[in-house]
């Protein structure tokens, strides 16, 4: 049906237009890219300008009660893009208002359009009605029951000849109920088990699943004999993936008994939250029967199969009538983020794909060298750059989707951005790594109050780097040639599990102008300690260890400017595969730390200038 002229179809404000029809944001009449969900939060957001929404408000209306996904996270990554989309600025905003742990306001003055062309200022207070945009935008598609498909058309005819009712305050929801299709039908949301037989009933499944972890775990070497007898080349991947089951299964299944059995009132906002990693879990262990199908028999065991493969929904079921009040969403967290740290300290234990253990393989180094040429072959360019007629030499300098302005304003704000990067071949496709992962990051900060000479001989005075860098340990110069330094280094990494390593470097450092410099910093030799600290220390063979990191290169520039130095670190390292299967749940976690140790090395730096500042004015006020 054509819309109606009082029913917006179009959003405005300043060089944006939102439109409702055919969903799509553009600026100064050019499609700007945004996603359904982001495009439907900024939607929700424009339709009430200068009014707060909630973050439960948004979970309703964007994904209803009934859903079960990471609203935190969902709501927060939806954010990020629509600030992206807008050019918003989460410190100084234009658009969108962050008020914390409340929800967001839009602070934009919106103009509304109807299908006629008519234009309406909306204030906060004049907002476009939440009924007309749920016509312009279905949030919910869901079937009418035929008595209300006949009562809306009779009532779309009579409004034709009469005066259009006001729209509803701004505050209505943009999603109503379905109504019951039957006077006496019974909702799904009614539905609910006595919570006196729920909870034990739950308890119950979390004890019969912690007994088969614990069997698991004591049968260990059967399982292993039993795999080898289906298949030997699948054994060594097999058997470490069902105890790795076993002891995430062993850490969640306590938590769950502890959380349900002291019926903590969070216990089903927790489940929620944990369901959908559980859900995977208890789907790889409903194969679990098939190992025992040689001895009782495989009708016996498939019919086992299907009977844990429906436990994830039994217990979804018990928990929501157990905690039918829980519907508010938990702190921003996960399911992998609850297992990944397990995951994490087994997996040196995992063998590669091919059954040998984490050792760097001819290939992986082949597509690590590859993968550095390239990079080293666009820096050189880059670092080249200030024969354009723009001079350009930062980095971010060259990001197509980057204003070089305003990062450097993020970085005078004090702020330590870390963004990923990725070194394609002559194709444009990414480089296959086999047996291995490269990690690709970019940061950068500001250090106000040097200059470019004095920042380079703070970093080139390699022997007190143990004093100032979070993750050195100890540091020497080894030797000095112009501007070749080699230098050793004892790194200590922390993530769940801390590791330690023996590690050489060589530093180039080219000096471009008297205002802008460059290094570029490669391994030459990384073994990792065993038994760190100990009488026994020694060092694990070089590339045959837990495979953790492999090689590591970083490039820096420094461009002195505006009273400070701005400070660029481009870090690339190589560390062993994740383990088929896995990768889904810990991947993330395990690029996290390559990421989190340049951000620490930063960090390091200004904060070592400063304190090196700081020690100089007092010895000169002294």
């Amino acid at each position: 049906m054509p819309a109606s002229a009082d029913q917006p179809v179009r959003l405005s404000f300043e060089s944006f237009d939102l439109d409702l029809r055919t969903r799509e944001l553009r600026k100064d009449g050019r499609l700007v890219k945004l996603q359904d969900q982001p495009f439907r939060l900024l939607a929700l957001l424009a339709s009430r300008p200068g009014t707060l929404v909630t973050r439960p408000e948004i979970e309703k209306e964007l994904w209803g009660e009934d859903t079960v996904v990471e609203f935190e996270h969902s709501i927060n990554t939806a954010m990020r893009k629509i600030r992206e989309a807008l050019g918003d600025d989460l410190e100084k905003p234009r658009f969108v208002e962050t008020l914390p742990r409340k929800g967001y306001r839009f602070i934009a003055p919106v103009r509304a359009a109807g299908a006629s062309g008519e234009v309406r200022t909306s204030p906060a207070d004049a907002s476009p009605s939440a009924a007309s945009l749920r016509e312009r935008i279905p949030l919910r598609t869901q079937p009418l029951p035929p008595e209300e498909a006949t009562a809306r058309k009779s009532n779309a005819s009579e409004s034709a000849t009469s005066t259009p009712p006001a729209d509803p305050a701004p505050s209505q929801p943009l999603v109503q109920p379905a109504p019951a299709t039957r006077a006496h039908a019974v909702r799904a949301d009614d539905f609910a088990l006595p919570r006196g037989a729920a909870r034990p009933l739950f308890l119950l499944i979390q004890a019969g699943f912690l007994a088969m972890y614990c069997a698991a775990l004591y049968k260990a070497e059967a399982i292993e004999g039993v795999l080898a007898r289906l298949s030997t080349s699948s054994t060594a991947i097999l058997s470490p993936a069902i105890l790795v089951l076993a002891m995430c299964g062993i850490a969640v299944r306590l938590y769950l008994l502890s959380a349900v059995g002291l019926d903590h009132p969070d216990s089903g906002i927790r489940f929620r939250q944990l369901f959908p990693a559980l859900f995977t879990l208890d789907v790889l262990w409903s194969a679990s029967p098939l190992l025992l199908a040689p001895q009782i028999g495989y009708g016996l065991a498939l019919g086992s199969v299907a009977a844990l493969a429906y436990l994830p929904f039994a217990q979804r079921t018990l928990m929501s009538s157990a905690y039918r009040g829980s519907k508010r969403t938990a702190p921003a967290s996960s399911g992998a983020s609850f297992l990944a740290p397990a995951l994490l300290l087994v997996l040196p234990f995992f063998p590669t794909c091919d059954g040998h253990a984490a050792e760097l393989q001819p290939r992986t180094l082949e597509s690590w060298e590859t993968y550095v040429r390239l990079t080293e072959q666009r820096v050189e360019r880059e670092l080249d750059g200030g024969r354009d007629a723009v001079p350009r030499f930062l980095a971010t300098d060259f990001l197509s989707a980057s204003d070089p302005q305003q990062a450097r304003a993020v970085l005078r704000n004090g702020r330590v951005p870390i963004q990923r990067m990725q070194t394609t071949d002559a194709n444009g496709k990414p480089i296959a790594v086999p047996d291995g992962m490269i990690h690709h990051w970019i940061g950068g900060i500001y250090v106000p109050g040097v200059t470019l000479e004095s920042l380079l001989a703070w970093l080139q005075d390699y022997d007190q780097h143990e004093r100032f860098f979070v993750e050195v340990e100890d540091a020497r110069l080894l030797s000095r040639d112009g501007p070749e330094f080699r230098i050793f280094y004892r790194l200590r990494r922390k993530k769940v599990i801390t590791v330690f390593y023996n590690t050489l470097h060589t530093v180039v450092y080219r000096r471009h102008d008297p205002y802008r410099a460059s290094s570029r910093s490669f391994t030459t030799r990384i073994a990792e300690l065993d038994s760190p600290g100990e009488a026994a220390e020694s060092e694990k063979p070089v590339g045959n260890d837990r495979g953790f990191l492999w090689r590591l290169n970083s490039y820096w520039r420094f461009l002195e400017t505006d009273g400070g130095v701005f400070v660029e670190c481009e870090s690339i390292s190589l560390s062993r595969s994740i383990p088929f299967g896995l990768s889904w749940l810990i991947k993330g976690y395990v690029e996290s730390i390559p990421r989190e140790s340049l951000e620490n090395t930063l960090t390091s730096i200004r904060d070592g200038i400063a304190m090196r500042t700081g020690a100089l004015q007092s010895a000169r006020e002294n």
